[in-house]
């Protein structure tokens, strides 16, 4: 008899759709599980603070007929002032190469590489470049739409403080521009940190992001070599709705 109240119950949780996609913090992890009464499912984030397992996040209980029954939020194992927000189904999300866009504010004249967005053609100077990394020496970025340069605008390029970007897109998933606030550092062993901050894409979305991205640089008389380390775009909005996205920055 239990099991078939099981059965009937999974039955019908599968039948209503109960969407469980909650947007948990940081280092939190969803858990579901039915009960036999009403509200009948409940959904929510836990994380282990300081060894304990506490409730971190938000905390949905759901009718039989998949209407929400109560929202909660918990901050650390306590129940604080209710941040519910609900996340936008991945599947119908089809976001561009984010990482392309900071990755390509960073020339390496070494590249061969050209792919549908691409910079590889801009105009930019090694020797400006250079001084930017050796002497820390700031100067004025000019790029214009042509031939494997599909971003147009001005920039200030400078080193160890933060600087706008904005600029007009071509060929980027029909994405037209994109704004975001640029910081860009280079330690003692030549390690590269491109680190952005309220980003803006606009286009079919407007996609809020952030993002960090490193590498090593190679610099002599006559080259400028980029390494690829890879790095990441946190997606904290899309279209006035908050959610949780990560992409790996993976650049050849």
């Amino acid at each position: 008899m239990l099991n078939l109240l099981i059965i009937t119950c999974v039955f019908l949780f599968s039948t209503f759709g109960f969407s469980s996609d909650l947007v948990c913090p940081d280092g939190a992890y969803k858990v579901s599980f039915n009960m036999e009464f009403e509200p009948k499912k409940h959904t929510f984030c836990q994380s282990k603070i300081n060894g304990v397992t506490l409730k971190h996040g938000p905390y949905l209980k759901y009718n039989s007929d998949g209407s929400i029954a109560e929202k909660k939020y918990y901050n650390s194992g306590k129940e604080t002032e209710a941040r519910f927000t609900p996340q936008v189904s991945k599947s119908d999300i089809k976001l561009p190469n984010l990482g392309l866009l900071l990755r390509g504010l960073i020339p390496d004249f070494s590249s061969t590489q050209v792919t549908e967005f691409s910079t590889k053609e801009c105009d930019v100077s090694i020797l400006k470049w250079g001084m930017l990394f050796m002497m820390k020496k700031p100067f004025k970025q000019i790029y214009q739409f042509k031939k494997d340069c599909d971003i147009e605008g001005e920039i200030k390029i400078q080193l160890d403080k933060n600087f706008p970007v904005s600029l007009k897109l071509n060929d980027f998933k029909t994405y037209t521009s994109v704004s975001m606030t640029l910081n860009i550092s280079v330690d003692k062993r030549k390690k590269l940190t491109v680190t952005a901050t309220n980003g803006v894409l606009n286009g079919p979305r407007k996609i809020q992001f952030s993002g960090n991205y490193s590498g090593r640089v190679r610099i002599s008389s006559s080259a400028l070599e980029f390494i690829n380390a890879g790095g990441y775009i946190d997606v904290s909005q899309i279209d006035g709705q908050k959610v949780n996205i990560r992409q790996k920055i993976i650049i050849q």
